[in-house]
C-alpha cells in the first residue's frame, strides 16, 4: 500500500487530508511537526510528503529536514494562498482549499 506522510500543526487539516487520501486507497501517516516527522519518514518510507505551510518555520532547521525528505520523496506544500507560488523546497504547491479531484490528481502526478 502506498504511504503518504502529512505534516501540519492543524489537526483539522490533517483529518481532512487523511479522509480524502484514505478514501482513495492511500495509507496516510500524520505528524504535527516537521521535526517529529523526520523519524516517521525514515521508518515508514512514504512516497510523498504533504506539508502544511503552517508547519514550516524558517527560523528552525526546517529547510534541512525538507531537503532530506526531497531526497527520498516529493514534497507537496499546501498554503492559504489561492494561487501559491512554487517554492524551492517543494515539488508542487496547492492551496489548502483545493478540490479533492485536484489533490488526487497532483498526488498521482508526484508518484515517482
Amino acid at each position: 500500500m502506498r504511504k503518504i506522510l502529512a505534516i501540519s500543526p492543524d489537526k483539522t487539516f490533517l483529518r481532512a487530508i487523511q479522509w480524502c487520501l484514505q478514501s482513495a486507497g492511500y495509507v496516510v501517516l500524520l505528524s504535527e511537526s516537521l521535526e517529529d516527522s523526520f523519524l516517521e519518514a525514515g521508518q515508514s518510507e512514504p512516497f510523498l510528503v504533504i506539508l502544511d505551510e503552517q508547519a514550516f518555520d524558517p527560523s528552525t532547521e526546517c529547510e534541512k529536514f525538507l531537503e532530506w525528505f526531497r531526497h527520498r520523496s516529493p514534497v507537496l506544500l499546501m498554503t492559504e494562498e489561492a494561487t501559491p507560488e512554487p517554492e524551492l523546497h517543494c515539488d508542487c504547491c496547492l492551496p489548502k482549499d483545493v478540490s479533492t479531484v485536484q489533490l488526487l490528481s497532483c498526488v498521482k502526478n508526484l508518484q515517482r
